[in-house]
């Protein structure tokens, strides 16, 4: 039951949802601003090429990150597999890997069907993939930086 809770918990709770949200009231009060960017993207074809890869790249990075966190390269983070905490920290990096997923399906969506989408929906789902991919990106930098702080004491 506790996992379950948990689960939930660092799902809703998360700074990627707060960043969803929070976009998507300010396309609900500014909508205009929202529709100049996802026009400008889908004017200019290098804009539309590259800024759809930004958060490939970042879930790339991220995953590259979780590897770090989860598996110890050496013998100083193995106390990390001990810890009775640990099952949080596994969740929370699985959590923030189907976040650079989901980062990472919106972004393919843009490339696939900017044709069919409003400028308005372009720019908030692009705006939304890279705030989710870089918030998701620096939380897992972070948190290895920690855990290699705390693991070479």
């Amino acid at each position: 039951m506790k996992y379950t809770i948990e689960f939930f918990r660092v799902i809703l709770i998360s700074i990627e949802v707060l960043c969803c949200v929070i976009i998507g009231a300010l396309y609900l009060w500014v909508p205009s601003a929202f529709e100049f960017v996802g026009l400008s993207v889908k004017s200019n074809d290098e804009a539309l090429k590259w800024l759809p890869a930004l958060p490939i790249a970042l879930c790339g990075y991220s995953t590259h990150l979780a590897w770090k966190i989860l598996n110890p390269s050496d013998d100083s983070n193995k106390d990390l597999h001990g810890w009775p905490e640990y099952w949080r920290l596994k969740l929370r990096t699985y959590v923030s890997l189907f976040f650079s997923g989901l980062a990472v399906f919106a972004s393919v969506s843009i490339w696939l069907f900017a044709t069919n989408l409003s400028g308005g929906h372009a720019g908030v789902l692009l705006i939304a993939t890279i705030a989710v991919a870089v918030v998701n990106t620096t939380y897992m930098l972070l948190a290895a930086f920690t855990i290699r702080e705390i693991t070479e004491k």
